[in-house]
């Protein structure tokens, strides 16, 4: 079944103008745009509607893993390609990223949070060594089961996940 243009057009806009996007098969160019600062509303400081800082641009990708492990697979390697792309862009250039990783509910809150720290520097050690992304450039952590994408579904494929978030300077 084809997919009306219009319905293309409206996803390709509503990832444009969100700064944190959620995708599985995410393009090099789309990931890019959602962690880009230079775009209007993008990585501003200061006085926020709803009384908070706004969130830095952000991207959540489906990285594949082993179960419970934090080995790559093949479908994760083809993620992590169109992300390495991303950040050896000129676009992103001089950009400094932070690698999050996050888990479902099952398993204890302790084994959650280390495997989601695991999984992360992997996805870090991945672009450190695969597409020269500097390390310099990269930090890491884990969130475990603590942010949900599912609050419903607690075990749901969604909330195992990636996020790669820009981190602001203060400048920015």
């Amino acid at each position: 079944m084809r997919r009306p243009l219009l319905t293309y057009a409206v996803s390709a806009i509503v990832l444009l103008v969100s700064t944190s996007a959620w995708a599985e098969d995410l393009s090099a160019d789309q990931i890019m745009d959602a962690l880009r600062t230079d775009l209007p509303g993008r990585g501003e400081r200061g006085l926020s509607i709803f009384g908070g800082e706004p969130e830095p641009p952000s991207v959540n990708l489906r990285v594949q893993f082993a179960y419970n492990e934090a080995t790559l697979t093949d479908e994760a390697i083809l993620t992590l390609g169109a992300l390495g792309e991303a950040l050896g862009s000129e676009i992103l250039e001089g950009l400094s990223f932070e690698i999050i990783g996050h888990t479902d509910a099952t398993g204890s809150v302790e084994y959650n949070q280390a495997l989601s720290e695991r999984r992360a520097q992997s996805v870090v050690g991945f672009l450190t060594d695969e597409y020269a992304v500097g390390a310099e450039r990269l930090s890491w952590s884990g969130e475990g089961e603590s942010r949900l994408l599912d609050i419903d579904n607690p075990e749901s494929g969604e909330n195992r996940r990636v996020e790669i978030r820009t981190v602001l300077s203060e400048e920015d």
